[in-house]
């Protein structure tokens, strides 16, 4: 009886948190409502770095006196050959620790099975797949071995190990790292070129996994299932994509293992399976730095770190383009979250591709700015210290890190690469701030100046803004800027890359600003009046926005005013005076009619005792 009793209440108590899921991503996705994180893949530096040395290279510690790279999480492996060897609970110290430096929300990618429990299929002579073996077996059982899983699926034991140890500190879940490593040179052919993966399927010899595609949809499917239910708020990806051609096939396929087929035992394909679309952008190398020009009749380059900013977000276009083909667009399914696992170009030039240390720190700035503007949830550069001197090096890959060489230094005598810098600079400005869209619409930048304004929640905006560069292996170039006289500033503060070196900001008049290739950020300066504007509009908020048939401005006075407010159209022409009102002390609220306006952006101001004092912008 007494078993039969513990029986009862542990089935009581485990059953709610590894329940069987009754949906899939076509189904819901979830949400993500964190702060844009920006991290780092930490990489294999030495035995003199253990993990927790390099979180604080990366993070910064005032304890310990090192400033860091403002990086926000890492992106790491728990390979099963890793944890069988050492054990699950291995890590579990070191995720602690990225906590108390302000890193979190991590993303872990799925791979490398024991040599027992890998798959002993061999598909291409002298190779062996990469996958796990029975994975076709049931993946739950009745709990008999006492995890909710069927232990005879390795690949699902693994998958419930690691997800239940580490859930607390893991945001998303890589499946698998670049599984379309392509060796066979046609992962980028179009269709109707031979080879290409639109309209054929890799042979398991052409690219990493060494097995059918049809597994690694199988993989997705395990880890999806066993996932969920542990945390159903985790995000699970496909592995650090580099062709979209890869993931229209998993879209166009089941897990079925005779080619894919959709049947009732394997009903939907792989879209179903993963919620999270991660993929891999070095845009000196994928084709973002250069165009074909039907009038030269041959490619243009254009190498500089504006294409490679441009690069990234054209490859998550083309991602999310594949994404809509298949229903993935919010109607028919649910859209897919994106994050970045892998970026970055380097600071040393090898062969005819860019490099060097301006192009690098410049790429930093911009792929951020770029990323949270277009709804990228992180992003992650390649990575923390370079592996060679820049004299010793022969690859790219050996350059592009935030840090210089670290692996012959004792923690923590190391030196930081200007793009290591110019990432602490920008952490700085732009953590837990949102892209403001309305605001970056009122700058009315021109074609030549790139940039955008962010806002925090109590409302402080920094706005980031450069030059676009134009010029093959060139960072130069120049432009001159104006706020307009809507945001009402009397002078603002200018905080160049290495602010975080320097300290120092310029405080000049908002005109006239001079912009390079480098990016600048922006804040408005205090002013000397800024107590008696304190007197006026405490809390302003204005609501919706955009905007239906009504707009809401609150606002808290602590004195007793006089105040206009007044609309204007981008002309600047007036469509809406409220008159001279009587603003008391305390809590104000007033409602501007808007249901007459047309579509577009409008400008607010809330004029208190004949004197502006605050400006805003609305969407219609």
């Amino acid at each position: 009886m007494k078993n039969i009793t513990l029986f009862i209440l542990f089935f009581i108590f485990a059953s709610p948190f590894f329940s069987q899921i009754n949906f899939t991503a076509n189904d819901q996705v979830a949400k993500y409502n964190e702060a844009f994180r920006v991290g780092v893949n930490p990489g294999y530096n030495g035995s003199n770095w253990k993990d927790k040395n390099l979180a604080v290279l990366a993070a910064g510690s005032s304890i310990l006196g090192v400033p860091g790279v403002g990086m926000k999480n890492f992106r790491v492996s728990l390979p099963e050959a890793f944890l069988d060897q050492w054990g699950y609970n291995v890590r579990i110290d070191e995720f602690k620790y990225y906590d108390t430096l302000g890193m979190g929300k991590h993303t872990v990618f799925l791979e490398g099975p024991t040599s027992e429990h890998q798959s002993q299929d061999s598909y291409c002579s002298g190779s062996q797949s990469q996958l796990w073996k029975n994975m076709y077996l049931p993946i739950w059982d009745d709990g008999e071995n006492g995890t909710p899983v069927n232990d005879d699926n390795y690949a699902a034991l693994y998958v419930y190990r690691t997800v239940s140890k580490y859930k607390n500190y893991v945001k998303f879940w890589e499946i698998f790292n670049e599984p379309d490593f392509d060796y066979s040179n046609t992962g980028w052919r179009e269709p109707g070129e031979p080879g290409n993966w639109w309209e054929n399927v890799p042979d398991p010899c052409d690219y990493k996994l060494q097995a059918p595609v049809y597994e690694y949809i199988r993989l997705l499917r395990i880890s999806y299932e066993v996932i969920k239910s542990i945390d159903p708020d985790a995000f699970v990806g496909v592995g650090g994509l580099g062709y979209e051609s890869f993931l229209d096939i998993i879209l166009r396929y089941s897990d079925n293992p005779v080619n894919g087929e959709i049947t009732s035992e394997y009903p939907l394909t792989g879209g179903a399976y993963f919620d999270a679309m991660i993929y891999h952008c070095y845009p000196h190398i994928n084709g973002s730095m250069r165009y074909w020009s039907s009038t030269l009749n041959q490619h243009v380059n254009t190498r500089h770190s504006d294409a490679g900013a441009n690069g990234v977000i054209a490859l998550k276009n083309s991602f999310e383009n594949v994404l809509n083909n298949y229903g993935y667009n919010g109607n028919t399914f649910p859209k897919k979250t994106f994050i970045l696992t892998e970026t970055n170009i380097p600071r040393i030039q090898f062969d005819d591709d860019i490099g060097s240390d301006e192009a690098q720190r410049n790429f930093a700035i911009k792929v951020q700015v770029q990323a949270i503007k277009n709804d990228i949830k992180q992003l992650h550069f390649f990575e923390l210290a370079e592996k060679e001197t820049p004299q010793d090096a022969q690859s790219w890959t050996k350059v592009s890190g935030l840090y210089e060489k670290i692996s012959d230094d004792t923690p923590y005598d190391v030196t930081r690469t200007q793009e290591g810098i110019a990432c602490e600079t920008t952490t700085h400005f732009l953590w837990e701030k949102e892209y403001d869209q309305i605001a970056t619409t009122a700058l009315n930048l021109p074609n030549n100046i790139k940039g955008g304004a962010f806002k925090s929640s109590t409302g402080k905006t920094v706005f980031v803004l450069w030059a676009e560069t134009e010029t093959d292996m060139s960072e130069t170039a120049s432009a001159t800027y104006s706020f307009p006289s809507t945001f009402n500033f009397e002078s603002v503060d200018i905080h160049s890359w290495n602010y975080k070196i320097t300290n120092n900001a310029t405080n000049t008049t908002p005109t006239n600003i001079e912009l390079t290739g480098s990016p600048i950020f922006i804040t408005e300066s205090e002013s000397p009046n800024s107590s008696q504007k304190s007197l006026y509009s405490f809390n302003f908020k204005v609501y919706p926005n955009p905007a239906s048939d009504v707009i809401y401005l609150e606002f808290e006075n602590k004195t007793v005013t006089n105040g206009t407010i007044i609309l204007k159209d981008a002309s600047g022409r007036e469509i809406y005076n409220s008159g001279l009102q009587l603003f008391n002390l305390g809590k104000q609220r007033v409602e501007i009619p808007t249901n007459k306006l047309r579509r577009g952006v409008y400008l607010g101001e809330v004029s208190f005792n004949n004197e502006t004092r605050h400006s805003f912008q609305i969407i219609k």
